[in-house]
Order: structure tokens, then C-alpha cells, then sequence
């Protein structure tokens, strides 16, 4: 069942603890949904870090249904970003197809950002941690080399034990027609 979508308009400052980002996350976790990857950012203006007595406010940077792909190219190298995308494990043994999702969380800190605003934003994860609940796997990084098709599916495999899947796909998948 699909679960219902959540209006939020993406560049909307919404408190990180908002139920409706939890919602969004949800939609991606969601089996049958289109919506496979989310991506957050720490809004600009009222409620930045660092403001006395400010709720933590954050946007919708954007959503859909085109994976890691789509997701890559916003992050933003003089921002503070949190995501996360659906990649489909698939398993093809003795003539039999398996499929089972795997979540990816992505705490992105920009490279262009000063040591004390990542400093400050250290302090920010737990609650980016209670959006992205149910994640595979959880990776901090700052250079979009290190988010390649390659580097998660070692880090995936690395996580899987000793029953790894033929391959991953990181855009939507359309499971074949029988």
C-alpha cells in the first residue's frame, strides 16, 4: 500500500521535529512507493544553529523517484544536508529472483562550510537520526566521490554478512513482467 503523500513544499522551514518529515522519510521506506529518496537541508535565517532559544528549522531540498542519481547532484558543498534513498538488493540464485530494499541515510556537511558551523552541526545529528529511522546504513561525508554506485554497495556488502545480493539498484526499480 502506498502511503498518502505529505504536503510539504520543497524550500518550506519546517521544525526538524515536525512529524511530517518523519511522514516524507516513511513515503521512501513505503513498499510500492515511487518516492525513493528524501533530501533535507538546515534552513537559513530563523532557527539557524546556534540562535538562542531557536528551534532547529530545516527544507525539503527535494524528493523523488530517481534514486541516488537524483539525489547526488543537490548536494550542496556550502550547506548542511541530511537524506536518505531506497536501493534495491537483488538476489538471482538457481533460477529464483529476490528482491528486499535497503536504506541509505546521508549526513552531508559541505566543504566549503567554516570548522565551527560543523562543529555546531555535530551537536544537530540525533535529531536528523530520529527522521531517517530504519537506515541500512548511515554514512557521514563532505565529498559526493564518496557517494558513488561503487563506494555504497562495498559499504552495503561489507553490512550484509555472509549472504550478499547479485547486484544493487539505485534508481527506481520495475520488477520484470512474468
Amino acid at each position: 500500500p502506498a502511503v498518502p503523500a505529505v504536503p510539504v513544499a520543497p524550500g518550506a522551514a519546517i521544525a526538524v521535529d515536525d512529524p511530517s518529515l518523519k511522514e516524507l522519510w516513511e513515503q521512501v521506506r513505503a513498499d510500492g512507493s515511487d518516492m525513493n529518496w528524501l533530501l533535507l537541508g538546515i534552513a537559513k535565517g530563523p532557527g539557524s544553529p546556534g540562535q538562542r532559544g531557536a528551534s532547529l528549522m530545516v527544507e525539503v531540498v527535494g524528493q523523488g523517484s530517481g534514486g541516488m542519481p537524483e539525489l547526488v547532484p543537490l548536494l550542496d558543498d556550502t550547506r548542511v544536508m541530511f537524506g536518505g534513498f531506497r536501493v534495491t538488493a537483488i538476489d538471482e540464485r538457481g533460477g529464483v529472483t529476490s528482491t528486499r530494499s535497503k536504506f541509505v541515510a546521508v549526513q552531508w556537511t559541505g566543504e566549503g562550510l567554516s570548522a565551527m558551523v560543523k562543529a555546531r552541526i555535530a551537536m544537530q545529528r540525533g535529531s536528523f537520526e530520529r527522521i531517517f529511522v530504519g537506515a541500512h546504513l548511515t554514512m557521514q561525508v563532505s565529498d559526493r566521490a564518496d557517494v558513488t554506485e561503487e563506494l555504497v554497495t562495498a559499504k552495503l556488502h561489507a553490512n550484509a554478512g555472509a549472504h550478499k545480493p547479485s547486484r544493487y539498484v539505485y534508481g527506481l526499480y520495475t520488477p520484470p513482467q512474468e
